[in-house]
This record gives structure tokens, C-alpha cells and sequence, in this order.
């Protein structure tokens, strides 16, 4: 992002700041000085109890909208742990996808323009399986320091026993094995492992209910908690685990703009070192990536995770850089199989991105 775009951005922050103070114009002075003291102010997560204690300043707020165009700036009085982040536009140039598109749901974002390129019932209430993972993801990469990724945690009876008994899908962890944080957040999202993501929530917040209450409270904080809620990490069926596909796109939005999650959401592949659980290592693979990574999808899949239950159909949310340079996320839901779920995400990145 160029010098002179924020130069231009921060004008016009101003300006609106001047009317809304009546001409105020040492607001402005102390903007400009805010940015200037703290242009380095570091993004990275921090500690549990960092972010517990740590209420964000006005000016971490300005430097986040200079550095991220589809952030919204918050007004005067408005409390900035409430402010919603990811705001899409719908218009008249928004189109509805076509009978082509299987899924029920759906909502296709130009990340770089900050607009709805097409939808379906994007604001109906949905089920969102185990795109839930995304957020697990999230928080789990907000709470923990770059150091902590070569921690290990230690797999218990109680997390493979919640695995078995719902039926999850796993990475296929033992009792007592112990595995790095990194390996948790691949394990996550590659193979959308319960066992992974019970072990990190456990390593995160003390408890599976500890961490879920501090999912809640991240989708607060970016202004969706009126219409998604979740009761787990995985994704189980729950009548109040709900979501609805414009509320999941801005979950990945957040989600892309975090390096951890970026790097792990994009990959296709990692190896678990061998261990004496796993004489042989582990190889993760996403099968959804593996696959339309072959297709004609007009650029590159930068991101992704599917979902299914009974109860949500196949669901998956996709993050796509175009041939043309732009970045789309992609939100399906309720298709009537995996293959129809794959084949609208192709259609729609072929027909509807530039």
C-alpha cells in the first residue's frame, strides 16, 4: 500500500473528523501525531492474557484502517472492540447466482473492491459444519505467540473419546500422543480433525467451553454475533451452532488477514514428523484444494475449508486470488453432495470473478 494512499485516507478521516467536531481541528493534529509515534506497531498475536488485558487505542484503529481499506473507521463515542471490521457492499451490480449453482446458500466477495459480486439468501440462517474450523483457527492464532507454535500439547481420552462417540473426522492422534501447536492448526484445517481442534481449543483456553465462549466473543467483536453463534470448535449439529454465508465470509476475511491462518488455510499438504505413536509420520492432505487446484478456476485457490453434517449439506468457504489480481472468498451451503459443493465453486470463480 502506497505512502500517498495513506496520506490520502488519513485526509479524509480528518475531514470527516473536523465536521463532526464542528471544525475541531486539533482531533486532526492528534490523528497525524498518533500515526507518526506508532507507524510499527506490530500485528502479531499475543498472549491470552495480552489481549485479555489490553484495550485497543484510537490510533491502533486509524493505523488498521490505513493498512486495511475494507475496515471500517469508528465513529466518535463508538467503542472500538464493537466495531464491525468486514462491511460488503451489495448493489445494483450484484447478480444472483444462476440455476447452475447447486448450493442453497451462497455469497461471492470482491475482497479488493469491498463488494458483493453475487449471492444467494446470503443473510439465511445456515448450519455451517465444519467451516466452523475457520474461526477455531482464528482464535486459536490470536491467543498464542509465534514460540508457542513448538509447544506440544498432550492428546487425552477425553478428546479422542468426544471424537469417536459424534463421529468426527480426525487426523487419527492417539491417547498421550503429544504434537506440536503447529501440527494442531494443520491437523485442523487439512484434515478438519476434532482431535486436532479439541487438543488446540484444551492448549488455548484450559477447557473446549473456555475456548467456544472466546469464539463468541470474536464473532462480537466483529459485529456478527446477532446472526452467528456457535456451542463447539468442531462443527457438531446444534440447533444454536448457526451461521449464515455473508457472516462466514467475513469470518474468513478476518481470517486471511491473519498470517498464521493465511499460511495454513492455503496449504495442500504437511508432514508430521514421525513419532512412537506414528513410527511413519503423518501426511495431511486437503482433498478440496488437491482437487480444484486442477480445475479452471481463473487464478488460485488461496484458502479454503468444507463442512458437512446432515443438517448444513455440503458447505464450504473458499478463498480465491484471480489471473486479474483480485482476491475473492466464496461462501457455499446445503449443495446435495461434495462433488456439486466442488463443482459450484468452479463455476462461480469461472463465471462471476475477474
Amino acid at each position: 500500500m502506497s505512502k500517498r494512499w495513506k496520506e490520502q485516507k488519513l485526509e479524509l478521516l480528518c475531514s470527516h473528523w473536523k465536521v463532526l467536531l464542528g471544525g475541531a481541528v486539533a482531533v486532526a493534529a492528534v490523528i497525524v501525531a498518533a500515526v507518526v509515534v506508532i507507524p510499527q506497531v506490530s500485528q502479531k498475536v499475543q498472549t491470552k492474557a495480552a489481549e485479555a488485558e489490553a484495550e485497543p487505542t484510537m490510533a491502533d484503529v486509524i493505523l488498521g484502517y490505513l493498512d486495511n481499506p475494507t475496515s471500517d473507521i469508528v465513529t466518535l463515542g463508538q467503542k472500538t472492540d464493537s466495531v464491525r471490521r468486514y462491511e460488503f457492499v451489495a448493489d445494483d451490480d450484484t447478480k444472483s447466482f444462476g440455476e447452475g449453482v447447486n448450493s442453497r446458500f451462497g455469497i461471492l466477495i470482491d475482497l479488493d473492491e469491498n463488494h458483493v459480486v453475487a449471492s444467494r439468501d446470503p443473510e439465511t440462517k445456515m448450519y455451517p459444519a465444519s467451516m466452523t474450523k475457520v474461526l477455531t483457527v482464528l482464535v486459536a492464532a490470536e491467543h498464542i505467540t509465534p514460540e508457542q507454535l513448538d509447544d506440544v500439547a498432550t492428546v487425552t481420552f477425553e478428546t479422542t473419546n468426544y471424537s469417536y462417540i459424534n463421529e468426527c473426522s480426525v487426523v487419527g492422534f492417539e491417547v498421550g500422543e503429544q504434537v506440536t501447536i503447529r501440527d494442531l492448526f494443520y491437523g485442523v484445517i487439512l484434515c478438519s480433525g476434532a482431535d486436532a481442534s479439541v487438543t488446540l481449543a484444551e492448549y488455548v483456553a484450559g477447557s473446549h467451553e473456555a475456548f467456544v465462549d472466546m469464539m463468541n466473543e470474536k464473532l462480537e467483536k466483529l459485529g456478527i454475533s446477532d446472526t452467528t453463534h456457535f456451542t463447539n470448535c468442531v462443527g457438531l449439529f446444534d440447533e444454536d451452532h448457526y451461521t449464515t454465508a455473508s457472516d462466514m465470509a467475513v469470518i474468513m476475511a478476518a481470517a486471511l488477514d491473519n498470517e498464521l491462518c493465511a499460511e495454513v488455510l492455503k496449504t495442500r499438504e504437511h508432514n508430521i514428523d514421525p513419532n512412537e505413536f506414528h513410527p511413519e509420520g503423518q501426511w495431511l492432505y486437503d482433498k478440496f484444494i488437491g482437487w480444484i487446484e486442477d480445475q479452471e478456476i481463473n487464478g488460485t485457490i488461496i484458502g479454503a475449508k468444507t463442512g458437512y453434517v446432515i443438517e448444513s449439506g455440503n458447505c464450504c468457504v473458499s478463498a480465491l486470488l484471480s489471473n486479474g489480481g483480485h482476491r475473492y472468498i466464496l461462501v457455499t451451503g446445503k449443495a446435495d453432495s461434495s462433488l456439486m459443493e466442488r463443482q459450484d465453486h468452479v463455476a462461480i470463480f469461472q463465471n462471476y470473478t475477474k
